[in-house]
């Protein structure tokens, strides 16, 4: 996994450590990751977000941060799970409210400047509603935190205890990784999503900790932020941007075509994993043949 700090230190290797060269590859890096993310539907990007309910009478709600494109949405009301269909045009929104209507029983939804509205009105409060959309890309910024250590980790549960840890509640989302090693009371190395953080010395993971019981504890660990990409294609962005480097700043027109390359074998190699759902190896069958990226396309200022 590359988090922030790991893959701007792979690009200094890549390139040079000076200051100003990392700060410009941490630009060049995030907008070559949103640029190959906005491109095609990739089935990594397939998210849903259920921290939102209904509130009775009111027909508009924020959406999420973290909410880009939605794709479709549910309401839940007891076992009954509805999907409403979505009006796409305001005329059409605006022709289906000309009368007031209220019932638990979404029939359409609306996405309008940062907000979706349902139709008919919610009637009741509570009601979990579901949205399921493409995520928006956050720059990486943060520094890797590894302050103090994890105290327990119990197999099988998601609950994580440290010790010496100033966690914070923006962590979340983040991910975790306890350190790997032989002896007791240290970590199994896997990263995973820390779903949310109580207090400076608790947090939960999104899923269960897999590893061996940490019980009385002060092993080292790693929490970190990483982007969007799948993690075996995470250094796609540090190679384009080392390409461009090598380009712009040095005229090392070999260096730079060699990182292109590689960039380009990880492109091609992301498309054929993550363009499609199925488990057959055959991307397409030729009636929509998907044209392979082109890395020129992300090395731009």
């Amino acid at each position: 996994m590359l988090t922030y700090t790991g893959r701007r230190n792979l690009y200094g290797v890549y390139t040079n450590t000076t200051t100003a060269n990392l700060t410009n590859g941490d630009m060049w890096m995030n907008n070559i990751e949103r640029q190959i993310l906005r491109l095609r539907n990739w089935t990594f990007l397939e998210k849903k977000d259920t921290s939102l309910t209904t509130t009775a009478s009111t027909q508009f709600k924020e959406l999420p941060n973290n909410v880009g494109k939605v794709r479709a949405i549910t309401v839940t009301v007891g076992t009954q799970i509805h999907t409403p269909t979505e009006i796409t045009t305001e005329q059409e929104w605006q022709r289906i409210n000309q009368s007031t209507s209220t019932s638990d029983t979404a029939e359409h939804f609306f996405i309008r400047a940062g907000q979706f509205g349902l139709w008919p009105t919610p009637a009741s409060s509570s009601n979990q509603i579901t949205i399921y959309h493409k995520p928006v890309f956050k720059d990486l910024s943060i520094a890797d935190y590894t302050t103090g250590g994890v105290l327990t980790a119990t197999n099988a549960s998601a609950a994580i205890v440290g010790t010496g840890t100033t966690w914070a509640t923006s962590m979340a989302g983040r991910v975790l990784r306890i350190t790997e090693s032989d002896t007791t009371n240290k970590g199994d190395g896997y990263w995973y999503e820390i779903s949310s953080v109580a207090s400076t010395t608790a947090l939960t993971l999104v899923k269960p900790y897999a590893g061996t019981s940490i019980t009385t504890g002060n092993a080292t660990y790693i929490i970190g932020q990483v982007g969007l990409l799948p993690e075996d294609f995470q250094e796609i962005p540090v190679l384009l941007a080392a390409s461009k480097f090598h380009l712009t700043s040095g005229n090392n027109i070999p260096k730079s075509k060699e990182f292109k390359e590689q960039a380009a074998d990880l492109l091609k190699a992301m498309q054929q994993e993550y363009l499609s759902k199925s488990t057959s190896p055959v991307l397409d069958m030729g009636v929509n043949e998907v044209e392979p990226l082109n890395p020129n396309l992300f090395v731009t200022q």
